[in-house]
């Protein structure tokens, strides 16, 4: 095959690798994420023997000369030794279903760039693979626009990155473009995606891209020759940020506190208060890794052990980090210093190669040929910023991944063009060895394919089908499934047996059912999973308190105090005490861990745990709602009102769930004519027991005792609806309230 076909291919599996951006395959765990990482790799691997196979037969058209590839090798080469350094290798090394970033899947993303530096070798080629990625981003913007704002890439955060990128190309496209009719068309699909941008609403993203735009304005003003754009472009950089410091200056005035997106930009919104957190710790955390971090990929061991229950202020769903939502942080903090060196020369050499591109030559911007090409070079210089700002409040994706190969590979093109030629090297390669070494090629890649890419693939879908069979009641079923899918053992299915391992813990009613020989092998397989996914770090918090869950689940099952009831609680315990010692700040294990000293009797300790569980955070609602349970159970009525009371104040009802001892609550807010306390038991109730009409004839009750009328006849209707056989009191009912709503009046 001639050297130009080699290239034809590289350049079509390059663009085809752009429409991955459409791959949801349903029948996968992840499918946003899996199902492009996997198809992506599989594209990068078939293309790799022809890429080698080409460097041997043409050495002329290896890459030329630019230092961002040394780069981009010395952050390869780190996250490497990282694996072997960190605290879990197959999590950096192969990461995890959810994100699917391990070194493995970031090798391919490099891998696209040797392509890309490779194949694109003219400002042709270039423009057509810039086109591709645009007119792809149109449809995806027309997806976004349709009614589904995260597309299909999954996250709005990753289409906001992905957007930005494809904002540039649609820039210098516009830039290139020499007939002044059509250049102004560009415009369009700039327009297009900005509204798509604009529905993502991605805080990080739009301070990226709005500093980006204020640099293009500047810059394009420093450089340009012609008088009236330099002055235009400067005018437009000064009235922009003279806008964005007066706009911000009125951060308090009520207009603005009142404007959700404006919110959303500043410090105040809570997602940025728990990363904030997050952050924190992982500035505290650095002395205790600095040079190689934790290894890549496992922040989560960063975020755990200086975790802070400060963070249940911001959010009481989402308490666990795997990233640092800041690009930078995430790196020094799993890389160390030596990682985020070598990350950050990517794009100092990228940096210096535009700025000699700039320097070559005239630097002024303008509209002749070389005028417009140094306009590019301030655009990727722009994209570069946008990009690097987004990230601190974000993490890569493949999009964002792609997007920025792409970027680097076209900054090396334009420097390397203006780089004296080499003298061609003679290739050896006969046909002989030319056709066999694409066939060894071939095989090895389909070996590693199989392991790295269709093995995963099977197991996510047969866990997909596995875990569908047990939500539809077909315990036996899904198990026999989820044994499948493990049967060959894979370090992705970590995420997959977890799936299996929550669904048992979360529906032991179901599991109850089966025949008893059918448990025990079921409850046996489950812990055998547990320990396995322990196995991989053993002092992970998560994973520890998922183990130590399912124990406590486990010993349901065993013989009231017998010697393996007894065993599994021991297990629990030491489960619990590992989590608590690899997160310590954090209240919920404390709760967790007193319920298995409850049950053993053990009620001074319970006690002290969840108060001290408290002390880590005396506004978090949850320690008061475990200890006002626990003093129910212990007679202490009093104690129990009082707890109960301090966690409806703080707006912690969600976490309670006894109704004897909520209707025992709100019976004695009546007496005490504590309306409003009693109110707030009795609707916590009527959620739990939605159709129990008696609650909501009490409720009625409450709510007319305390003057809400109004809210008294919909309780009233509700009766109706739920007993029919009290229609004919309730509308009597319902008249009275009425008179006095009147009489009010």
């Amino acid at each position: 095959m001639s050297s130009k076909n080699y290239l034809r291919l590289l350049q079509i599996g390059v663009i085809g690798s752009l429409l991955v951006v459409f791959f949801v395959f349903s029948n996968l765990l992840f499918p946003f994420i899996s199902s492009k990482q996997i198809s992506f790799n599989l594209l990068m691997e078939f293309l790799l023997p022809f890429y080698l196979i080409l460097m041997l037969k043409a050495p002329e058209l290896r890459p030329r000369r630019s230092l961002i590839i040394y780069g981009l090798i010395a952050y390869l080469a780190v996250i490497l030794l990282t694996c072997f350094t960190g605290v879990d290798f197959n999590l950096s090394f192969w990461g995890n279903t959810e994100r699917m970033l391990g070194f493995f899947h970031v090798f391919h993303f490099f891998l696209l760039y040797l392509y890309l530096v490779t194949a694109f070798r003219d400002r042709e080629s270039w423009s057509g693979l810039l086109v591709s990625s645009v007119v792809i981003a149109i449809l995806e913007s027309l997806k976004v626009l349709s009614g589904i704002a995260y597309g299909t890439i999954g996250n709005t955060a990753y289409v906001s990155g992905y957007l930005i990128f494809n904002l540039y190309f649609s820039a210098i496209l516009l830039v290139r473009t020499k007939d002044k009719n059509l250049r102004w068309l560009w415009i369009l699909p700039m327009i297009l995606m900005l509204f798509a941008f604009n529905k993502t609403n991605t805080s990080g993203a739009i301070i990226g891209l709005g500093i980006s735009i204020l640099a293009a304005t500047f810059l394009i003003g420093i450089f340009a020759k012609a008088k009236k754009i330099r002055r235009g472009s400067l005018l437009v950089f000064g009235t922009l940020l003279l806008g964005v410091i007066i706009l911000f200056s009125q951060w308090q005035q009520p207009w603005f506190q009142e404007n959700r997106r404006l919110q959303n930009l500043t410090s105040k919104k809570s997602t940025f208060q728990t990363r904030l957190v997050s952050w924190e710790g992982a500035v505290k955390d650095f002395k205790n890794h600095p040079w190689l971090g934790v290894g890549f990929g496992n922040y989560a061991d960063v975020f755990d052990r200086q975790f802070n229950s400060r963070f249940y202020d911001y959010s009481r769903g989402e308490t666990y980090f795997d990233r640092a939502h800041n690009n930078i942080l995430d790196i020094i903090s799993t890389t160390g210093v030596i990682g985020l060196l070598a990350y950050l020369s990517i794009f100092f050499f990228a940096i210096r190669e535009l700025w000699k591109t700039l320097r070559t030559g005239n630097s002024h911007v303008g509209w002749n040929n070389e005028g417009r090409e140094n306009i590019e070079v301030i655009l990727l210089f722009c994209l570069l910023i946008a990009y690097f700002i987004q990230n601190l409040a974000v993490f890569d994706s493949l999009v964002t991944y792609v997007g920025l190969m792409i970027t680097l590979a076209l900054i090396a093109f334009n420097y390397s063009r203006l780089q004296p030629g080499e003298e061609p090297k003679k290739s050896r390669l006969s046909t002989g060895w030319e056709l066999g070494g694409l066939t060894i090629g071939l095989l090895m890649m389909l070996l590693i394919a199989n392991y790295g890419n269709l093995m995963p693939y099977r197991i996510f879908s047969q866990t997909i089908q596995a875990y569908s069979k047990i939500s539809q009641g077909q315990i036996w079923e899904g198990y026999q499934g989820y044994k499948q899918a493990f049967k060959n053992p894979h370090p992705l299915a970590r995420d997959c047996k977890t799936t299996f391992i929550r669904l048992i813990s979360s529906n032991p009613q179901a599991v109850a059912t089966l025949p008893a020989e059918q448990i025990g092998e079921i409850i046996n397989y489950v812990v055998q999973l547990s320990e396995e996914n322990l196995a991989e770090n053993p002092k992970d918090s998560l994973k520890n308190l998922e183990f130590a869950q399912l124990m406590t689940l486990v010993s349901r099952f065993q013989v009231k105090n017998s010697p393996s009831q007894k065993e599994y609680y021991q297990k629990a315990l030491g489960a619990f005490d590992q989590s608590i010692a690899s997160s310590p700040g954090r209240a919920t294990t404390y709760f967790a861990k007193s319920q298995i000293l409850i049950n053993e009797g053990r009620y001074r300790e319970a006690e002290e745990l969840i108060n001290f569980g408290i002390t880590l955070n005396p506004k978090y609602p949850e320690g008061y709602c475990r200890l006002s349970t626990f003093y129910y159970s212990q007679k202490k009525s009093n104690e129990a009102l009082a707890s109960f009371k301090k966690c409806a104040e703080l707006d912690g009802l969600e976490y309670a769930n006894i109704p004897s001892f909520l209707m025992d609550a709100a019976s004695s807010s009546v007496a005490a004519k504590d309306f409003p306390a009693a109110i707030k038991y009795t609707e916590r109730l009527t959620k739990m027991m939605p159709g129990d009409y008696r609650l909501q004839i009490n409720l009625a009750q409450i709510y007319e005792r305390d003057g809400q009328y109004s809210k008294a006849i919909e309780a009233a209707l509700l009766v109706k609806e739920l007993e029919p056989s009290l229609a004919s009191d309730s509308l009597l009912y319902i008249k009275q309230l009425e008179q006095k709503i009147l009489f009010s009046k």
